[in-house]
């Protein structure tokens, strides 16, 4: 995230190369490791691992924000952080909770943003109306 809000466009590009490389070649046995600790501590849970939503508006103009560009490849790197997760979620036994179609139209840069701008984490009106929902779907198997 900072390279990208305080760097060039290739910087970004750069940094979200290298945590892909990590999502793509660390981040699958680390997670399976800490679903099988979870499940060894409670073997009857139902487990919900809830997805990351697009931080950002694509496209337009985003005042103060990053260019069109840089929200694009940060969305991109959620969609393959979401992939992975959700993978081995599955694996484990356990559901996912998507956030990312329940926060469509509420990233950073539109004018209803459910997800802050200066910690870049769902606000209480994103966690009430897309996480709550994304969860609650989750656990019903909808």
């Amino acid at each position: 995230m900072l390279s990208c809000q305080y760097s060039t466009r290739s910087a970004c590009e750069r940094a979200l190369e290298t945590a892909g490389e990590y999502v793509v070649n660390e981040l699958p046995d680390e997670l399976d490791g800490l679903y099988a600790a979870v499940r060894a501590r409670a073997p009857s849970a139902e487990v919900v691992i809830m997805g990351y939503p697009h931080l950002y508006e694509e496209g337009g103009l985003c005042l103060g924000g990053l260019s069109s560009a840089k929200r694009s490849a940060l969305n991109d790197g959620s969609d393959l952080l979401d992939e992975t997760i959700a993978d081995r979620a599955r694996a484990a036994g356990f559901a996912f909770a998507d956030g990312r179609p329940a926060f469509a139209g509420h990233e950073i840069c539109t004018s209803d943003a459910w997800i802050s701008s200066t910690n870049v984490h769902p606000t209480a009106e994103g966690h009430e109306s897309a996480c709550l929902p994304a969860f609650t779907s989750a656990v019903s198997g909808s």
